[in-house]
């Protein structure tokens, strides 16, 4: 995912904000992404483990 991230960025934007310097990439085009039932699985178990919420990423 980072390699297709990479392919579709043209460079970095920095901006220091009161929490530290944030970086945001500067995209060429909207990147595609495609995930196995494997992935999904991977995803849903890192959901668990880091409390957060990737729902938008594994529910179809």
């Amino acid at each position: 995912m980072l390699g297709t991230l990479a392919k579709s960025t043209e460079g970095m934007e920095t901006e220091d904000m009161d929490c530290g310097t944030l970086h945001f990439p500067v995209l060429k085009y909207i990147p595609t992404f495609e995930f196995s039932d494997e992935d999904i699985q991977l995803i849903k178990t890192l959901e668990e483990e880091e409390l957060e919420d990737f729902s938008a990423l594994t529910e179809i």
